[in-house]
């Protein structure tokens, strides 16, 4: 494993945070960043990022840190032994990073994991802060009603209690080196290499018996097609699991996107704009079929009457 850092002075103490992403998602990565840093002024952060992103991004993301007089560690790590599984370039391949963080950050006590589509609303110090003696990793529930079928069957075929969503992850770090090797994880995958949400059902799996649980205020799961207003603002970490806000098929004008882009307009800046144009346009485009099917059904009851006009005199 690289660990390379910053020219700053390395400050050691503070609360230590991963993520991972690649380009694609380097601009919400940024924006789930800037809503950590905006709400705990105050806090010293040691951000961890193991994603691949081109050099230009990892300039701007240097810059971006240290604005908040935070350290940024970019780790590389080996992770070929997993090769064989998966393509370099797939959505799984990728994720099994953050499964071998403990294992490569050997002088990291705790670490808080953070997907990169989410964001933090309100301060979350007890949890940065959250002392989980005893147990591996701390989780919310998972609430993906759209896969209940195969949650529930993960969990008969391996006898879990619990299912849980691992965006918001907890580790801890020396707990898990103690418990664990990492010849256990990499022997666990080769026999396992099929699971349909392939490196959540291996945190849920594999740290079954040690597993601490969160709130859902700390990884409040949200679709767009969710009501439910009132809890979204009353949740610490908001984790947009399915369609994206700052995707053209998100409906951009709900108050769940705008949960997002009270962060995200800082950062995305003029792309934001476009997104905005797209959402307009695909809200023109709705109205003027809504108008037409409306116009439409009038024409085909008028259609009907004069057919039926015509039975009536044959």
């Amino acid at each position: 494993m690289a660990i390379h850092l910053d020219n700053n002075p390395i400050k050691r103490t503070g609360v230590n945070v991963a993520f991972c992403c690649d380009d694609n998602f380097y601009l919400s990565f940024k924006t789930t960043l800037y809503s950590l840093f905006i709400n705990h002024q105050d806090c010293f952060f040691n951000i961890y990022f193991f994603g691949s992103i081109s050099s230009s991004n990892r300039v701007d993301l240097l810059n971006f840190v240290k604005v908040y007089s935070s350290n940024l560690f970019f780790v590389d790590f080996d992770y070929s032994f997993f090769a064989k599984y998966f393509d370099a370039s797939s959505y799984y391949y990728n994720n099994l990073k953050r499964l071998l963080l403990p294992f490569y950050c050997k002088n990291v006590d705790y670490l808080l994991y953070l997907d990169s589509d989410l964001i933090i609303q309100k301060n979350i110090d007890d949890l940065l802060h959250l002392d989980i003696a005893g147990y591996a990793v701390a989780l919310a529930l998972d609430f993906n009603t759209d896969s209940f079928k195969l949650v529930e069957s993960i969990r008969s075929t391996y006898r879990l209690d619990f299912y849980y969503n691992a965006g918001v992850l907890l580790y801890n770090c020396t707990f898990i080196r103690e418990q664990y090797t990492l010849d256990d994880l990499v022997l666990f995958v080769e026999k396992n290499n099929n699971l349909p949400f392939f490196d959540q059902d291996i945190v849920n799996i594999f740290y079954k018996n040690h597993i601490f649980t969160l709130g859902k205020e700390y990884n409040y799961q949200i679709r767009h097609y969710d009501k439910s207003n009132n809890i979204i603002k009353s949740s610490r970490i908001i984790h947009y699991i399915n369609i994206k806000p700052w995707q053209k098929h998100y409906p951009f004008f709900t108050r769940k996107s705008r949960f997002f882009w009270r962060y995200g307009k800082y950062i995305f800046g003029t792309k934001r704009k476009h997104l905005i144009r797209l959402a307009q346009c695909k809200q023109s485009i709705l109205l003027l079929l809504k108008t037409t099917m409306v116009k439409l059904k009038k024409d085909l009851k008028y259609l009907a009457r004069i057919l039926n006009f015509f039975k009536k005199d044959i």
